[in-house]
């Protein structure tokens, strides 16, 4: 989405000879089968935060890529090596308790800036003035800015397994498969 006029853009691959002209009409598809792939990866990443906020570890989100094959979030602080293996199983039991005791659908909400700001914890990096695009998984879900594609509900996600918790520089990875 470009904030600074409102459209979405679409980018994909162009089947065919010339260029577009000013005004013409065309056609886009969507490949159902790899946008719920990826809404399901995506939404994992959140499941796992939202376990991690509810174990209380302290840690700090940094990040997350969710593509097939290459899924991990990332948290500034530390997870001592002896204690990795453990947490793993702690957050994997976490996480199927969460997808199977939720009854409420994802909450998608767009708040004003100044909504934002009274409503939630903003993090620095928003632009100030722009709407705010907030995602819970579930009413315990403390919520995240977010502008990625989601699943409807946390059952959607499907089996979903932290592979290993390894140190990236200053940052703690949880690396993640869905199945």
């Amino acid at each position: 989405m470009d904030k600074s006029d409102e459209n979405v853009w679409h980018l994909g691959e162009f089947e065919g000879e010339g260029r577009f002209a000013e005004g013409e009409e065309v056609t886009a598809e969507v490949d159902e089968t790899q946008r719920r792939l990826h809404a399901r990866l995506h939404s994992g990443g959140h499941l796992i935060d939202m376990a991690v906020g509810l174990i209380g570890l302290g840690l700090k989100p940094s990040k997350g890529v969710h593509f097939p094959g290459n899924c991990a979030v990332e948290y500034f602080g530390n997870i001592e090596i002896g204690e990795r293996e453990a947490l793993m199983e702690r957050l994997n039991v976490m996480m199927g308790e969460i997808e199977s005791s939720t009854a409420e659908q994802v909450d998608v909400h767009i708040y004003t800036y100044e909504e934002a700001q009274a409503a939630i914890e903003m993090p620095d990096y928003l632009p100030a003035g722009r709407p705010v695009r907030y995602v819970r998984l579930a009413t315990s879900d403390k919520g995240s800015p977010c502008g990625g594609t989601h699943v409807k509900h946390v059952n959607e996600i499907g089996p979903i397994r932290i592979t290993k918790i390894q140190k990236k520089g200053k940052a703690i990875r949880l690396s993640y498969e869905i199945a």
